[in-house]
């Protein structure tokens, strides 16, 4: 059965159930664009400086606990490794993060995941939902977490 045989009371209640979940997916698609759009426009200087195109001024720091304790955080060095994948530097980006370029592939695979479920959804279908979509997820934490309790260890992060 397709959209088109299904009378508008279907199609009403299915958007009616399905409607937030659509405007998630643009969400997260508009979000996934901004990062790697950005990524692709900033550059990175040395080790720590950031900048925007036009702007003359570097980037202030965000990291709250670098600025309090004096170590890096377990996210640190994700923009500049962006920005480094970005621009095809493959080794800077791990060096600035070694979990970097694994996120990196997670962001850019979610502007091809979450224009396919709207194309769903927009076709009447049901997304697919499934526990295995939160693996790469929690993968992805957890490589964070790794490397960042790894250069803890080793007093690379002071």
């Amino acid at each position: 059965m397709t959209e088109t045989d299904l009378p508008d009371s279907h199609r009403e209640s299915f958007w009616r159930f399905y409607r937030l979940n659509f405007r998630l997916h643009i969400v997260f698609l508009l979000m996934a664009a901004a990062v790697i759009t950005c990524s692709f426009v900033m550059s990175s200087e040395g080790k720590t400086t950031v900048r925007m195109p036009g702007v003359p001024v570097q980037m202030p720091s965000t990291c709250m606990s670098k600025r309090i304790w004096g170590v890096d955080c377990p996210g640190c060095g994700l923009t500049r490794s962006f920005i480094s994948m970005s621009h095809a530097q493959f080794g800077r980006a791990f060096s600035f993060n070694p979990a970097g370029p694994l996120v990196y592939l997670f962001v850019l695979f979610q502007i091809p995941w979450h224009l396919y479920q709207m194309f769903r959804l927009w076709k009447l279908r049901r997304p697919i939902e499934t526990l295995w979509l939160y693996v790469p997820l929690f993968a992805m934490s957890g490589a964070i977490l790794i490397q960042w309790l790894w250069r803890l260890a080793r007093g690379d992060l002071f």
